[in-house]
């Protein structure tokens, strides 16, 4: 059997030739980035070294270096224990974060991505190194698996909010092994691939906030009305794939939810509104209730959901008993639509909202900042009291967030 080569460092400590390349380019190309003041390192814990007997931290001088992972109990001010598929719970922004050698080992890397692009401002980086031709290497003690390996063309796939600035192949662990002449084509077998990626660049142009004087709500600014409805509907177009597996696992994960409610609403009318392809609407059918949908893009041959602008909802009033709702970001006029949704509720009506709170992404699709619980809850208390309040997260394959579920109860003057 071929026999894989490790370098020898310091008459003792071994290293695989991916990890000592990977290494070589965070010290000759990373750290020497001038405008690096704070790294996170992601997968990793302040008395970690790169195995050649270097610790990482000390790879960087004068910034504040960070740490995050899952596994270890660490006390120190600048180590952060967080799962890498939720990093609500971090409310910092750095200048660079490594991720080196962590993609293989999280179950949903496209989730990771979209949670690292919380803790990035317009002018940070990733430095990302992943493995494509590399041994299985899961820990013994299951605190974490090897899941994928990854071609030049994945990281612009999981990463589609960001930009490649550099790409580099890492040269072939087939290099260390012995005889390998008899077994590969060199020239085409890589061990892996280090990236550097930073944020998009968005015109001002195409993503421009203001401030709601009716709410204090900072909001995307748009054109007009239409363009308004035309972005929103992309959103379908453009990540169908991902909806629809989503919309799939989120029918279950929401059907138990409302059944752990006990609201009785077996028989009752119900209307979801910002419904996709009818994840939610189906939940509320398997409950026995008598459920449609409404969405600015329904997609084809939908017969859960038909189209609807939540500003002006196409039905009588009082005819639900119930309105469902997860789109409070994505909803241009807020007190439009709570009022909206107040009229076509009876008069015992309740309103369900599931709640992310989250700010505005200029890649993304949010259209309200809804981070501030408070304020939002005042503009509902016009045509709503809040009857209960729970903390939820939605984890499926491609969605991952914690918020809030709001019962609301109709005023009735």
């Amino acid at each position: 059997m071929a026999a894989l080569r490790k370098i020898k460092v310091n008459g003792n400590r071994k290293v695989s030739v991916f990890r000592s390349l990977q290494n070589q380019i965070l010290q000759k190309d990373i750290t020497t980035i001038p405008s690096i003041k704070t790294v996170l390192n992601v997968g990793s814990r302040q008395d970690e070294s790169d195995k050649e007997g270097k610790l990482y931290r000390d790879y960087f001088e004068q910034v504040k270096y960070f740490t995050l992972d899952k596994n270890h109990e660490v006390d120190h001010p600048q180590h952060l224990k967080c799962d890498l598929h939720d990093l609500s719970a971090v409310n910092k922004k750095f200048d660079l974060i490594l991720l080196m050698s962590v993609l293989e080992h999280v179950e949903m890397p496209w989730q990771v991505f979209d949670q690292l692009g919380r803790l990035m401002h317009e002018d940070s980086y990733i430095f990302v190194t992943v493995p494509f031709f590399y041994p299985l290497h899961k820990d013994p003690g299951s605190k974490y698996s090897d899941y994928w390996r990854f071609t030049a063309d994945a990281l612009p796939v999981l990463a589609p909010d960001l930009e490649i600035v550099w790409f580099k192949p890492i040269d072939s662990v087939i290099l260390a092994v012995e005889d390998r002449d008899a077994y590969w084509d060199i020239d085409n077998t890589l061990s892996g691939y280090a990236i550097l990626l930073k944020k998009k660049k968005v015109s001002s142009t195409n993503f421009e906030t203001e401030l709601d004087a009716k709410t204090g709500l900072i909001k995307r600014k748009y054109p007009s009305y239409q363009e308004y409805l035309k972005h929103q509907g992309e959103k379908l177009d453009k990540t169908y794939e991902k909806i629809l597996q989503s919309d799939q696992e989120y029918e279950k994960v929401l059907e138990k939810r409302i059944a752990d409610l006990h609201l009785s609403l077996s028989g009752k009318t119900v209307l979801c509104l910002g419904a996709r392809l009818g994840g939610e609407v189906r939940a509320f059918k398997s409950l026995g209730s008598l459920a449609i949908g409404t969405d600015i893009n329904p997609g084809k041959e939908n017969t859960d959901v038909i189209y609807g602008d939540v500003h002006d909802i196409k039905f009588p009033d009082q005819v639900f008993d119930c309105v469902y709702t997860n789109i409070i970001d994505h909803v241009l006029d807020i007190p439009r639509f709570v009022e909206e949704v107040a009229r076509v509720l009876k008069p015992d009506g309740v309103f369900l909202v599931e709640w992310a709170q989250v700010g505005l992404n200029p890649n993304k699709y949010e259209v309200t900042d809804v981070s501030n619980f408070d304020q939002l809850l005042k503009i509902f208390s016009a045509n709503f009291a809040v009857n209960s309040v729970i903390d939820i997260e939605n984890k499926t394959q491609f969605i991952n967030w914690s918020g809030k579920l709001v019962l609301f109860r109709k005023v009735t003057s």
